[in-house]
């Protein structure tokens, strides 16, 4: 009957629609987007796919939102019609996951239903969604905001977050509070400073024979932000109170995290350094969760994201009981018209990242470890230095060359017993625009390295025709494989018109980390079609 009920809400937003959205000075606003991802798996004995039951798989969102005046509406159905390959089984189904209804007016805003948020960065927390990963913990529940003055805002949240396709047990209440600074004291000076700080409660109901169990967790986080035409620097430290739960094998230990980044730029140059220090900072509110169920917070890899195959080969997942590290950036701009930098200049990147272990000491159950704050151990978790050099030589051809050198622990970050990966990648991509709606780029990768699967090489070769269609080939091989030489090819096609898409590519696929801003789910093997459609409207 589930089924039935949602396709009757369905049709009764869309005839509301109708009703609401003549061409007159009174009516509202109605919106939506549709996105829908479809995969046909094939046999592949070489890569070792294991085949589920129903070979079709489907992905499917429809969101619509209308406003009118003070007010906003929304809802999202979603179908898993089963899962794509590697999203949780839990998700099959279909129903109307998120629903909400907002009010604003003078400086109140009010959300009932399921909303997003975050508190600063989000070390604290965080709810959001992410398709590709398959996450998404929104709140069901209110979300007041409330800016009596301009330099001082704050929120207050009351829920339980989103599970799959129902909702988890553990209660979440929280507020976060901003004052901007300069306003307040009223300061005539040409730079910004703000402050912030955050309480978070989340409560799960125990019924085990520990007294002394903390059902109910307390954390807080305060934060500073400073901005001028040069500089920039803004820090955050949470305090997590004691929260055991099955991935941290149900420690009564406390977590913190420390960020701090400092930036400076002028004409010409940019730099960045982001400095990360976590302990015990996975949190989630209910203490059975796995995978990205239930999360609380948001700590992807404070480490360079990557947009070329063979250099995302090894990416880098937050180690959330422990690590210290952090990334350096440098941008440079070579002038235009000099020997280096020719008639359209020359951009050069410079990027270090790199993570180590916390120097602990083991203590009794249930306390778990003990760390000195500045404390950090002898174990390399993860390095990354790269290079890139972007240059535009004419106005038919544009070119980026990279090399990055990293170390990959792949025991800590996959499980298992591996050795540290050392890789050398070097790239080129090229991009030749022959027509002024027509181009065609070329990308060509090496991965050199002894661990592991050894070499691999990768070619891809796009055509665009803009505005509406693109093609592709590329390939990815693992020459460097003693065992079992592998070919992994993506040949695809998509075609744009107006606000809607649908794109088709049939696939070989490694099984990998697919990883989103650092945050990362395991995808396994497979070889088949994949067909997307998308429409916003």
């Amino acid at each position: 009957m589930k089924i039935y009920r949602n396709t009757i809400l369905v049709i009764a937003l869309f005839a509301s629609y109708s009703f609401f959205a003549q061409d007159t000075p009174t009516s509202g606003i109605f919106s939506g987007s549709f996105e829908s991802t479809n995969q046909m798996y094939h046999h592949d004995n070489s890569i070792k796919v294991t085949l589920p039951q129903d070979k079709i798989a489907s992905n499917n969102y429809l969101s619509l939102n209308y406003s009118y005046g003070k007010f906003r509406a929304g809802m999202q159905y979603e179908a898993y019609m089963p899962p794509l390959v590697g999203y949780s089984p839990k998700l099959e189904g279909n129903t109307i996951a998120h629903k909400y209804f907002t009010y604003t007016a003078d400086f109140i805003e009010l959300t009932v239903g399921n909303f997003y948020e975050q508190f600063g960065s989000g070390l604290l927390f965080r709810a959001s969604e992410d398709r590709q990963l398959g996450s998404n913990n929104a709140l069901n529940g209110v979300n007041l905001h409330i800016k009596p003055t301009e330099y001082f805002s704050l929120k207050v949240i009351y829920g339980k977050q989103r599970s799959y396709l129902s909702e988890g047990n553990g209660v979440v209440r929280g507020a976060d509070a901003n004052l901007n600074i300069k306003q307040f004291f009223k300061i005539n000076k040409a730079f910004s400073l703000r402050a912030g700080a955050s309480v978070l409660n989340h409560y799960e109901l125990y019924t085990g024979p520990d007294p002394d169990f903390p059902a109910t967790v307390n954390s807080f986080s305060g934060r500073i932000d400073f901005s001028s035409a040069k500089l920039g620097f803004n820090t955050e430290y949470v305090y997590k109170g004691a929260d055991p739960h099955d991935l941290n094998l149900l420690w009564y230990k406390t977590g913190n995290a420390l960020t701090a980044n400092f930036s400076y730029s002028v004409t010409g140059l940019a730099m960045n350094l982001s400095l990360r220090r976590l302990e015990n900072m996975d949190s989630r509110s209910q203490r059975n969760a796995t995978d990205n169920d239930l999360m609380l917070n948001y700590l992807p890899a404070n480490t360079k994201q990557h947009k070329y195959s063979l250099a995302n080969m090894y990416p880098y997942s937050t180690q959330v009981m422990g690590e210290m590290g952090g990334q350096y950036n440098l941008y440079y701009r070579i002038k235009k018209g000099s020997l280096l930098g020719g008639k359209y200049g020359t951009k050069l990147a410079f990027n270090f990242s790199g993570y180590k272990n916390l120097k602990t000491t083991e203590l009794p159950y249930p306390n778990g470890f003990e760390s000195a704050f500045f404390a950090i151990g002898n174990d390399l978790y993860y390095s990354d230095l790269n290079l890139e050099m972007n240059k535009k030589w004419n106005k038919k051809l544009k070119t980026s060359f990279g090399y990055m050198n990293q170390a990959y622990n792949k025991g800590q970050i996959d499980g298992g017993s591996y050795p540290i990966v050392h890789s050398n990648i070097v790239l080129a991509d090229f991009l030749y625009k022959y027509q002024r709606k027509k181009s065609v780029r070329i990308e060509m990768q090496h991965l050199a390295t002894k661990q592991d699967h050894k070499n691999w090489a990768s070619l891809l070769i796009e055509m665009s025709f803009a505005p509406k269609w693109s093609l592709y080939a590329a390939d990815m091989y693992n020459y460097g494989n003693q065992t079992n030489k592998i070919h992994y090819y993506n040949i695809g096609a998509s075609f744009v018109k107006n606000t809607h898409r649908i794109a088709l590519a049939y696939a070989r696929q490694r099984e990998s980390l697919m990883c989103v801003g650092g945050v990362c789910r395991r995808v396994p093997a497979f070889k088949g079609f994949t067909l997307s459609i998308t429409s916003s409207f």
